[in-house]
């Protein structure tokens, strides 16, 4: 019995051993697996291609729209002043009150013109009753003179006299109409019809030689005016199409340039354009345009047709060169470009990009050449 008991115990040992050895084996093989891991890493997994954006080359048709500020104005409007100095008697018209050729505008007191007026036609007509005496006694002389009953120089007299009075006649006739035409200038009409715009004067107030009185204006035919610089006076011409919006009013009237003034007026030293707006059946002018609204005018300064035009984000401008990325076979391909006229987001490439080409049009600017990408549709995922 001892001897088996001995037996046992020293078994117990020895798979106790056997077992703290495997313990210790395992931990070790493991300590040198995680100790060569940390002296050589694996090598790390590619990365995925970067995701880019992209469209096809297309020739298209550029436009450059030059923006200007602009006024609406009337094309026929009129201040209208006096033509003499008289106290105003009545303004028998308001302010946005509409009027017809001939309609009274203002009356001026015309107690001393009228006085004037018939003064004059008096004389005229004294003269010419004269004239008619002067006439008749020259036709006797000239009887008596023929039966030799008088000198000749009775006769040259009377001659004398007619000339003198028809002479005098003249004068106080032009006199007399020159004093109607002041008298009608007492009351002031309208040239043409149209809206009155603002008064300047009140009944009772002195008028003026050249004194403004009020504001004429027709509104049937309206115009937009704008100034143009004389650095692109060069590339606008009469007949350029024209795109005239108003602030509040949605929509644009599409037109073309009526009048570019040859003559540049400070300040800038710029040219007065104008459009005309429609006017008449099928007029789409909104109600509420008025002279002096702010008008926003966009003249088609430049049209090219089947050019390459990219969007301004794609374009990678750099201090000395101008470059886009292009998608060949899985990689960006640098390509140096010469840009050209840029408008609306758009921008135009003169050189360096194909028709056809796979365009990148993320705008990534750590993004290589020669880096493998692939092309996101526009949802997000690849093509």
């Amino acid at each position: 019995m001892p001897n088996n008991q001995t037996k046992l115990n020293r078994s117990a040992r020895l798979l106790g051993a056997l077992l703290l050895l495997g313990l210790l084996l395992w931990l070790g093989l493991a300590a040198a697996e995680r100790l060569r891991t940390a002296l050589q890493p694996p090598p790390p997994e590619a990365a995925p291609p970067r995701a880019v954006a992209a469209m096809t080359v297309t020739p298209q048709t550029f436009q450059l729209w030059q923006r200007y500020p602009g006024v609406i104005a009337a094309e026929q409007e009129a201040v209208i002043s006096s033509r003499l100095s008289a106290p105003i008697r009545d303004l028998p018209v308001r302010a946005g009150q509409r009027v017809k050729a001939g309609d009274l505008l203002v009356v001026l007191d015309d107690r001393e013109w009228r006085q004037e007026h018939e003064r004059l036609a008096f004389q005229a007509e004294a003269t010419a009753a004269e004239l008619k005496l002067a006439r008749q006694q020259l036709a006797r002389r000239e009887q008596l003179h023929r039966e030799g009953a008088i000198t000749l120089e009775s006769l040259e007299e009377s001659q004398a006299r007619v000339q003198t009075l028809t002479a005098s006649l003249a004068a106080g006739r032009q006199a007399e109409q020159a004093a109607a035409t002041r008298l009608g200038y007492t009351r002031i009409k309208a040239p043409f019809s149209g809206t009155v715009g603002r008064l300047q004067a009140l009944p009772g107030d002195q008028a003026v030689l050249g004194q403004p009185l009020l504001e004429l204006f027709n509104g049937e035919q309206l115009k937009a005016e704008f100034v143009v610089p004389q650095q692109e006076l060069a590339r606008l011409t009469p007949g350029r199409p024209v795109r005239v919006s108003v602030p509040g009013f949605d929509g644009e009237w599409h037109g073309s340039l009526d009048r570019l003034h040859p003559d540049l007026k400070p300040p800038g030293r710029g040219a007065r354009a104008e459009i005309l707006l429609p006017a008449g059946p099928g007029d789409r002018r909104p109600n509420i345009l008025r002279p002096g609204m702010i008008a926003s005018v966009r003249v088609l300064a430049l049209e090219r047709e089947q050019v390459v035009a990219i969007p301004v984000e794609a374009l990678d401008r750099r201090r000395d060169h101008a470059q886009v990325f292009v998608v060949e076979n899985g990689q960006a391909r640098r390509r140096q470009v010469q840009p050209g006229p840029e408008a609306e987001g758009r921008v135009v490439i003169e050189a360096g990009l194909r028709a056809g080409e796979q365009l990148i049009t993320t705008p990534y600017p750590d993004l290589a050449d020669g880096e493998p990408v692939r092309v996101a549709a526009p949802g997000g995922e690849p093509e």
